[in-house]
């Protein structure tokens, strides 16, 4: 083994820990989450590195489509940390309400350090291999369109005639010329 001779290195390295340390500390963090739909609080513990791995992995198999409800199921625990949650309860947690689902679901990523990126459609269209200027073009056409369905209303004609691009033609000629 070699001597440090710097002391102030020699102090540094004492402290720090092997993988027996590692291994012997428990680093489960949990919080309490208030889901007022389901009638009070339920408490959640972060999920451990393998588990979080295997998630990952099921996004690319059938098995993403039941990852969410799987996460809850393994995230649950009661007050003394101990984990509640087991696969049988999936089923019943299928038949809740999806938004307080994904509400949970939100909870424990953020918990497990996994944030949730805000939907943004240029980031969106650059992994398509779309241009993102593109995407101002886009935004007028579709505020035109709900001006000109605003504009038609409810009336069935109108909607056909909107459809037909014949709305605006019928406002210029009404208006002299311009709409």
């Amino acid at each position: 083994m070699a001597t440090v001779q710097n002391p102030e290195m020699a102090a540094e390295l004492r402290g720090l820990l092997g993988i027996d340390d590692i291994e012997r500390v428990d680093d489960t963090a949990f919080k309490t989450v208030e889901v007022p739909e389901w009638g009070g609080s339920i408490r959640i513990g972060t999920i451990n590195a393998g588990t979080m791995l295997e998630y990952v992995k099921s996004n690319d198999t059938a098995a993403k489509f039941n990852s969410g409800l799987r996460m809850i199921v393994d995230s649950l625990v009661d007050a003394n940390g101990k984990r509640i949650g087991q696969l049988s309860h999936m089923e019943m947690l299928k038949k809740k309400n999806n938004m307080v689902i994904q509400k949970v679901a939100e909870e424990i990523l953020k918990l497990n350090g996994v944030e949730k990126k805000p939907f943004d459609f240029q980031d969106r269209l650059k992994e398509a291999g779309e241009d993102p200027t593109k995407l101002g073009a886009l935004i007028a056409v579709l505020r035109q369109s709900a001006d000109s369905l605003e504009a038609a209303g409810t009336d069935k004609e109108k909607l056909k005639a909107v459809a037909a691009g014949k709305v605006e033609e019928d406002a210029k000629n009404s208006s002299g010329g311009t709409p």
